[in-house]
C-alpha cells in the first residue's frame, strides 16, 4: 500500500489474532521489522507493536530485514544481502560466518555490491533486477518481496532468540527501534508568494 496503512493495520492485527483463535492475554513476543524500508512504513509498524505489547505485556523483538531476507532466501552465512532504496541504490548488509562478524548496513551502487562478496565465498541475497549484472554467480539466490515469507521468516527468527536467552545463532535481539540507514527524504512544499 503506498498509504494508509496506519488504518488497516490495527483491524488486520485483529482478524490475525481471531483467525488464528489467540487472545490478547495469549501473546508472549512480537516480532517486529525495524528496517529498512520506508521511513512511515517502519514507524507505523513499530507504533502498532508497542501499543499491542502495551495491551498484552508482550516482550517486543526487533527484526531487520537483511536477517528475514536471509532466511526467506535460505542462505547460509557467510552471506551478503542487498535490498532495493527506491533510488535507485541498495542497502547492503554482510554476515559473517560468525555473528560477531555481521557488518554494518551501508547504502550502495550495484556495481559496488559483488566484491564485497568473494565469488564462491559467499551467498548473494539480491532482488531480481541485480540477476542480469551478477549472471555469473552460481551463488546468487533471489530475494522475495513476498510479505507473507517475510513475516514468517521473522516469526522464525523471533522464536529462535527467545529460546536462546535473547542471543543465538541470529545474534542478539534487536531493540524495536528504527533501523535508519539514511535520513528520510522529504519534500517541501512550494510556499505561495
Amino acid at each position: 500500500m503506498a498509504r494508509g496503512q496506519a488504518e488497516v493495520l490495527p483491524p488486520m492485527i485483529e482478524r490475525v489474532l481471531a483467525t488464528a483463535g489467540i487472545a490478547h492475554r495469549g501473546i508472549g513476543a512480537i516480532a517486529v521489522p525495524v528496517g529498512p524500508g520506508s521511513f512511515t512504513g517502519i514507524r507505523i509498524a513499530l507504533a502498532a507493536a508497542r501499543g499491542l505489547a502495551l495491551v498484552t505485556q508482550a516482550r517486543l523483538i526487533g527484526i531487520d530485514g537483511f536477517a528475514a531476507a536471509l532466511e526467506v532466501a535460505k542462505a547460509t552465512r557467510p552471506a551478503l544481502v542487498a535490498i532495493e532504496t527506491g533510488r535507485g541504490s541498495y542497502f547492503v548488509r554482510r554476515f559473517g560466518a560468525d555473528p560477531t562478524d555481521d557488518t554494518a548496513v551501508a547504502i550502495l551502487e550495484a556495481a559496488a555490491i559483488a566484491p564485497l562478496a568473494p565469488h564462491g565465498a559467499f551467498h548473494l541475497v539480491a532482488p531480481a533486477e541485480l540477476e542480469a549484472i551478477f549472471a555469473d554467480r552460481a551463488d546468487m539466490l533471489p530475494m522475495t518481496a513476498n510479505v507473507a515469507d517475510l513475516a514468517q521468516a521473522a516469526a522464525r527468527i523471533a522464536s529462535r532468540i527467545l529460546a536462546s536467552d535473547g542471543r543465538g545463532s541470529d545474534g542478539a535481539a534487536l531493540p524495536a527501534r528504527p533501523l535508519y540507514v539514511a535520513p528520510p527524504t522529504v519534500t517541501m512544499a512550494a510556499q505561495d508568494r
